[in-house]
């Protein structure tokens, strides 16, 4: 609903990652889910990285199934893991000869998914159908190395961070594996932009479809028809599963 409203207002489906450290696709999203009084406290055109907005627990974001902190202090190694997080991610869409991208050295970003990358799309680009096209997902990615899961919150952001600065999306995710795969960014030289969306949910993950309903994708769908569900304009004959 909240896509929906933002679309209707300003004739664009909401921003996934601008750049620039600038906010990102849930960032734009506050007003339209009844938070317009934090979204009043930052300006979009300003990193909202040290804004204390940041420790704002925002409970539409965090999913229920979630078993760890909705807010990370200094118990987080690293800065950029610190502040009140999000179990979601925009679908970024699929990496493909000869589609339009963004490039970044943590992956790059193309342009056929959901949500752009230093663009706006409206709803026209969504050409395969808002029912045929996976807009948001649940994202709860660790690292898994040497047989165990990397420390909480693993890959997993706060929401009023869009990017690093360098087109690291902690907004959106390019869809590159299936959900829920076990895997170490580094051992298998996996970008960060391409990291697998996943739940606490057994064998599946929770999507929202451009039309508005919540699906759940098994973990083991054919990973040729997740990828044609993450893009808007690919032409394939798939529709998401009931």
């Amino acid at each position: 609903m909240a896509i929906h409203n933002y679309a209707a207002k300003t004739r664009f489906l909401p921003p996934g990652s601008v750049g620039n450290s600038l906010h990102g696709l849930f960032s734009h999203m506050l007003p339209y889910i009844e938070q317009q009084q934090i979204y009043d406290q930052f300006h979009l055109k300003v990193s909202g990285q040290s804004h204390a907005a940041r420790n704002m627990v925002i409970p539409a974001y965090i999913c229920p199934s979630y078993p760890y902190p909705s807010l990370m202090g200094n118990d987080a190694p690293f800065d950029y893991q610190r502040g009140a997080m999000t179990c979601y991610q925009g679908v970024g869409g699929v990496l493909l000869t000869g589609v339009k991208k963004v490039t970044s050295s943590y992956g790059d970003l193309p342009m056929n998914g959901f949500f752009g990358h230093m663009t706006f799309k409206s709803k026209a680009n969504i050409r395969d159908g808002m029912s045929n096209t996976l807009a948001i997902g649940e994202f709860v990615q660790r690292d898994f190395k040497g047989g165990v899961y990397q420390p909480v919150p693993g890959n997993v952001r706060p929401w009023i961070m869009g990017d690093n600065g360098d087109h690291g999306s902690y907004a959106v995710k390019v869809i590159g594996f299936p959900s829920n795969a076990r895997i170490d960014r580094v051992t298998d030289g996996v970008d960060f932009n391409s990291l697998p969306m996943g739940s606490y949910h057994p064998g599946v993950t929770q999507f929202v479809v451009g039309d508005g309903s919540v699906r759940v994708i098994v973990d083991g769908i054919s990973l040729s028809v997740y990828r044609g569900l993450a893009t808007v304009d690919g032409g394939e004959p798939v529709r998401v599963p009931d």
